[in-house]
């Protein structure tokens, strides 16, 4: 395994590692075959497939999380000439399922005839049916999705103003035609298209004749936000967007390396920064994180599996060039997709096995699971990671650890001027937590490693008057997944004397907070002595978790101030009184006592 790192240790602890990959299991195994894969609430599995006869139909399959067969249904196709051609598979919020498709016609030499679209419910009741735009008008399909409202989006190749060009066509739930996109950008024929995380669609082609292609994304309502001719390349590109509007490509170069190069596009669709990177990837998929992850070969002469992560600023943060270990040599990648904790996850095979590789966020080696089968076409997750169903000449259900939960109850308190005391309920079974923690300022985490039995951790040689970040996460099993991390939490440590002293003097202003302690109410009286003695004074008091309390904006007359705040109902403990005037602050500590 070939990994490189850009990280750093933080604090005085130390990460816990293990050279131990927990296995997976390969629970059950039905020879199925499928071209896509879907789960819905329940778990139930839904596999597409068809078949290459005269009058052939597309086959819609339902096995239960136990692998149990439910019920099998087709369409009949009654006219020999023609035979169709499932290419996706998706659930809806409601349990329904929708199939996309091709219509072909002819058997020997088959060409497109029309795009086709249908809908089951979940006892394999065909609801509705969609062949468009026309019996025959040369379209097809490349795949399907559903938005969170049910509105199902198809992507594929359709006839527009300027001929022959990638098409997305978005249907309600009910089956009505609601639009129809046609690329006039020149991306080239369909790839694929994703939902990125600010809720729009990002789009992938590859040109008809010659090699390159390029990307475009859209909104919900079918407007075209921008389009990206990328150009030349040798391999299959692929894009995906953040939660920011930005987006991440991947294109090959043409510089010799059989590498490509990983592109940032803003939301308007300029570009950011561009980095190389020798690996074969074709694959692109953007984490909770906000950074990318690329997948594909290590090089364009070599099988097996390849990923890199890079930062949102265009830092390399790591590279696995052998993420599917010794022995194995994926080829035929399918599909990659993040989990909820930033794993990554191929659908690849061996030529005679079906394979799933998983990368662990942090780019250690997770495991690669085969069945048989032949190679995969693709997978889904269950209601979580814990569960993963692939599918190809097969279907099959893997099993891998759950990780175990992030730790909850988390608040600060006894903080000083450079010390804080960070707080969490125990969970059950923890073997350790991984505390982060840094300057709000800074975006560099540093870690402490505490035993799973505490719940609380002391950390000290803090700045006065600064305010810092943290979060926790919990490691249940050394060979095993961590759990997410936490919402982060904020603190403000106290500032020294001789600050609130020299604050003052800055701002030329006076402020008195009494009394202190305090039981019900809380009174400020400022005097300021500055050229400009009426400029606003901002009042925030903060609990001792770095939580807001009250905030309040007064404006003295004649250099005077006072304000007033009633703390009868708030919790005993110590407090933080912060004023700013201008560009300059001050801050006192007041106890609530009873």
């Amino acid at each position: 395994m070939n990994v490189h790192h850009h990280s750093t240790l933080f604090f005085s602890g130390v990460l816990l590692a293990s050279s131990i990959v927990a296995q997976p299991t390969v629970e059950w195994v039905e020879f199925t075959r499928g071209v896509s894969i879907a789960t819905d609430a329940a778990e139930n599995v839904y596999t597409a497939d068809w078949e290459y006869n005269p009058a052939g139909d597309i086959y819609l399959t339902k096995r239960n999380t136990d692998g149990v067969l439910q019920w099998i249904v087709k369409y009949e196709n009654t006219d020999n000439t023609r035979h169709e051609v499932a290419t996706w598979v998706a659930t809806d919020n409601n349990g329904d399922i929708l199939v996309s498709g091709t219509i072909r016609s002819g058997y020997f030499s088959p060409v497109n005839a029309a795009s086709l679209l249908m809908k089951f419910d979940p006892a394999g009741n065909l609801l509705w049916r969609q062949v468009y735009e026309s019996s025959f008008d040369g379209s097809y399909t490349r795949k399907c999705l559903v938005d969170a409202d049910n509105n199902i989006y198809v992507l594929g190749l359709g006839f527009g103003t300027v001929g022959m060009v990638t098409k997305v066509k978005k249907f309600a739930p009910d089956g009505t035609a609601l639009w129809s996109y046609f690329d006039t950008g020149g991306i080239g024929a369909p790839l694929n298209f994703k939902f990125t995380l600010d809720n729009h669609l990002v789009l992938s082609g590859r040109f008809l004749f010659g090699s390159g292609g390029g990307y475009s994304k859209i909104d919900l309502d079918g407007n075209n936000v921008w389009n990206y001719p990328a150009g030349f390349s040798l391999t299959a590109g692929d894009v995906a967007g953040d939660a920011d509007g930005n987006a991440y490509v991947v294109h090959g170069t043409s510089v010799g390396t059989g590498g490509v190069t990983v592109r940032k596009l803003s939301p308007a669709g300029t570009l950011l920064w561009e980095q190389p990177t020798t690996i074969a990837a074709f694959r692109v998929d953007v984490g909770t994180d906000g950074a990318p992850v690329i997948s594909g070969f290590p090089n364009s002469g070599t099988p097996g599996a390849a990923f890199a992560k890079f930062s949102p600023t265009g830092t390399q943060l790591w590279e696995n060039l052998d993420a599917d270990g010794p022995g194995n040599a994926l080829l035929l990648h399918a599909q990659m997709q993040l989990d909820e904790n930033n794993n990554a996850y191929l659908a690849a095979g061996t030529l005679f096995s079906q394979a799933l590789c998983k990368i662990n966020a942090d780019g250690t080696e997770g495991w690669t699971a085969l069945t048989s089968g032949g190679y995969a076409t693709g997978f889904a997750f269950g209601t979580t990671a814990a569960h993963i169903y692939l599918v190809g000449g097969a279907t099959a259900k893997i099993v891998q650890e759950t990780p175990c939960e992030a730790p909850i109850g988390l608040f600060s308190n006894n903080l000083t001027t450079t010390s804080a005391r960070l707080n969490w309920t125990v969970v059950p079974g923890a073997l350790a937590y991984e505390v982060q923690g840094r300057k709000a300022s800074s975006a560099t985490w540093r870690t402490k490693t505490v035993p799973g039995s505490k719940n609380k951790l002391l950390v000290s040689a803090l700045v006065p008057g600064t305010n810092y970040v943290w979060r926790i996460r919990t490691v249940c099993d050394p060979a095993g997944a961590p759990s997410a991390y936490s919402p982060e939490q904020t603190f403000t440590t106290l500032v020294l004397r001789e600050q609130q002293a020299q604050q003052a003097q800055q701002l030329g202003m006076t402020v008195n907070v009494f009394p202190n302690p305090v039981s019900t109410q809380l009174n400020l009286s400022g005097t300021s002595t500055d050229a400009e003695p009426d400029q606003v004074l901002t009042i925030r008091v903060l609990n001792s978790g770095g939580m807001l309390m009250a905030t309040s904006e007064i404006a003295p007359v004649d250099g005077l101030g006072n304000y007033s705040l009633a703390v009868q109902e708030w919790p005993t403990g110590l407090y933080s009184v912060v004023w700013t005037n201008g560009t300059q602050s001050g801050s006192q500590s007041v106890v609530i006592m009873r």
